[in-house]
């Protein structure tokens, strides 16, 4: 059992690392959504948590490669292709995941009232996502259709004094959804899951991202970040 202070710095948990039963649980879940999967064996691994929901999502994730830390140790090893369309070849690579960077929540936030004022006038109140969250934003993820206006309403409380309806945002520009997604992240609290990659074989660079699924749990060779 390990003693972990989160991402945000407001909470404290205890967890274990999996054990044989662990696994045979996720191996029998293939059909359920990864998800929803993910977040039936943190709570397991969590001493006294019955519920993750209110979570900030940046404890969850932090919590996730806490997990991972204290099964496997901290060395993340993985496979990956090559981004080039010339090469596509498969390498080896790893990443120390103790050495993650942590951005703690911004003091005197309130996570439920993040005033964002458009060019146009008009303002956005909104929130940090959280756990509860998890299961629309992983589908959102898979989703094609889904992009950076999706996930915007989703944070939405208000806008221009009203509540929050699809298409409030397709007439900004994208230069300005931007602006608005990197001010809740700096109020946020986040743990950098993006992994430098590099082609030994035709010097390609590129950023993957540590995907929380249960295959990241599984005592596997041929896992693969995105």
């Amino acid at each position: 059992m390990t003693r972990v202070k989160l991402a945000s710095g407001t909470r404290e948990v205890v967890l274990r690392g999996l054990t044989g039963r662990d696994e045979k649980f996720l191996l029998q879940q293939k059909a359920r959504d990864p998800a929803r999967v993910v977040q039936d064996l943190l709570i397991a691994c969590l001493d006294g948590v019955k519920s993750i929901d209110d979570w900030f999502l940046g404890d969850v994730y932090h919590a996730l490669v806490a997990l991972r830390i204290e099964t496997y140790g901290s060395l993340y090893e993985f496979k990956f292709i090559c981004g080039n369309d010339r090469c596509k070849s498969q390498s080896n690579a790893q990443v120390d995941l103790a050495k993650i960077p942590v951005t703690p929540i911004q003091k005197n936030v309130n996570p439920d009232s993040l005033e964002f004022k458009f060019a146009d006038g008009k303002a956005a109140v909104m929130r940090l996502a959280r756990g509860r969250d998890l299961n629309v934003i992983s589908s959102m993820l898979q989703s094609p259709g889904s992009g950076l206006t999706q996930a915007l309403i989703l944070q939405t409380v208000r806008y221009d004094g009203k509540e929050p309806v699809p298409g409030i945002y397709d007439d900004y520009s994208l230069r300005e959804l931007v602006t608005l997604r990197d001010f809740i992240r700096t109020n946020d609290c986040e743990i950098d899951t993006g992994i430098q990659l590099n082609c030994p074989k035709c010097g390609w660079n590129g950023l993957g991202q540590i995907r929380f699924t249960p295959d990241f749990f599984l005592p596997s060779e041929t896992q693969r970040p995105t």
